[in-house]
């Protein structure tokens, strides 16, 4: 399942993740709402396209988010 990544991370208390240069894609990116705490997320030069926005959407206490040269494009920033 695409959603392993994030799934396997046992840790509820994490307050950063930092993904850069790793093949991760929108779909794994599914289970991010399980990481309550979470605030840093760093998926700077991912494949994280436009949809994956929908996961991240989910980081309720998000305050820093890093995407530089990602696959999102404009329907993704809005």
């Amino acid at each position: 399942k695409q959603s392993e990544v994030i799934n396997k991370i046992e840790r509820p208390d994490l307050t950063g993740l930092r993904l850069d240069f790793s093949q991760v894609r929108g779909p794994h990116l599914g289970g991010l709402e399980q990481l309550p705490q979470l605030k840093a997320l760093s998926l700077g030069y991912t494949q994280v396209t436009d949809p994956g926005v929908i996961e991240i959407a989910k980081c309720t206490a998000l305050e820093d988010l890093s995407i530089a040269a990602s696959d999102l494009g404009e329907n993704g920033l809005v």
